[in-house]
């Protein structure tokens, strides 16, 4: 973008912002956009991260790889989604363009980026510029320019069709990710009037992209939680156990991964010349996502069956006293409490910040 194309567009962004008020732009943060980008979008060296479609043409991602950028994609969408579901905060604008992949030493994907920036990093500077009075008189809809530029494959029922624009919500993006979930392992775009072979999806995702492709908003899934259960896939976990995960400043609906090798340490479970059995692994791992999602009466269930199997362990009381507190249950948080300090002072401590902060 040249430097009067710029000045020209943060003109445009300040009078955009002053003239709020169209659903799809109310978050908009005009005069941070440029910045945003850069900062987000670009490496220490300048160089750009590759978009999912170019990574995608590269041939880049194993399987492990492929579910581990979608479930951080889950992540970034349902963290805007917390934000503010009632906004029109994404809707139309998940595409394979705007989905950014960084890549560590070893070729691994470390880190996935969405653009939610704006309308900028979706249509473009220059598209922008174009329609920018179009967007202050509301005559700027999806089944026009942004459907010609975003390709209406990346688009819901409800978004292609002027009759279903006040469907629009947070169940389209639900859509829209199966529409990249598709795309991903099948390699491939999704036409509902074209015979799939489900098949060719993994089993363990099968299920929720099916009903998240419902042309029926309502039947779609409301959220990610189900995914939750991907994140029990052992092998998936300790791929990825190493990654330093941004925070994103609040909670996300699915947690960043857990460090098993450092869970089971914690814990004490010793097994010298045998592996931990799978279930205890899930049984921990779960309890943590739920733990860590705020979802404090099933991690206490959890952490319950937990404390059964592997009594007088200190991380495990003190999460048990932490959703007790929080479920309202004080008597059996200070049991719990007392439990973890008599083996642990370090580690109960946490339960005090926890009530304390």
């Amino acid at each position: 973008m040249s430097s009067n194309a710029l000045k020209r567009f943060n003109e445009l962004s300040k009078e955009l912002e002053n003239n709020l008020g169209k659903p799809y732009f109310s978050w908009f943060k005009a005069d941070k956009v440029w910045m945003t980008l850069q900062d987000r979008f670009f490496n220490k060296s300048g160089k750009r991260f590759l978009n999912l479609y170019e990574v995608m043409l590269d041939n880049k991602l194993s399987q492990m790889d492929k579910e581990w950028v979608l479930l951080e994609l889950a992540k970034e969408i349902a963290t805007l989604h917390s934000n503010q579901r009632e906004e029109f905060q994404l809707h139309g604008f998940i595409h394979p363009c705007n989905i950014y992949i960084s890549f560590d030493e070893k070729e691994r994907p470390s880190d996935v980026i969405l653009a939610d920036a704006g309308v900028y990093t979706s249509i473009g500077p220059q598209n922008f510029l174009r329609h920018f009075h179009d967007i202050i008189q509301g005559t700027l809809t999806l089944d026009e320019s942004l459907k010609n530029y975003a390709n209406a494959i990346y688009l819901s029922p409800e978004q292609q069709d002027p009759s279903s624009f006040s469907l629009v919500n947070y169940r389209s993006d639900i859509y829209l990710f199966a529409l990249i979930a598709y795309y991903v392992f099948i390699k491939d775009n999704y036409s509902p009037s074209a015979d799939v072979d489900w098949e060719k999806l993994p089993l363990s995702w099968r299920g929720f992209i099916k009903r998240a492709l419902e042309k029926d908003p309502l039947k779609r899934p409301e959220d990610f939680e189900e995914l939750l259960v991907l994140l029990k896939q052992p092998e998936l976990e300790l791929v990825f156990s190493n990654k330093s995960l941004k925070s994103k400043g609040m909670t996300d609906a699915i947690d960043q991964l857990v460090n098993l090798k450092d869970v089971f340490s914690k814990v004490n479970i010793e097994k010298e010349g045998a592996e931990v059995k799978g279930e205890i692994k899930q049984t921990f791992d779960y309890a943590k996502k739920l733990f860590n999602m705020s979802k404090w009466d099933l991690a206490k269930r959890e952490y319950e069956a937990l404390n059964e199997k592997f009594p007088k362990n200190a991380l495990v009381l003190t999460n048990l006293a932490i959703a007790s507190f929080e479920l309202k249950e004080y008597d059996l948080a200070r049991d719990y409490y007392t439990q973890s300090k008599e083996i642990s002072p370090q580690e109960a401590r946490r339960y005090r910040e926890h009530i304390l902060s």
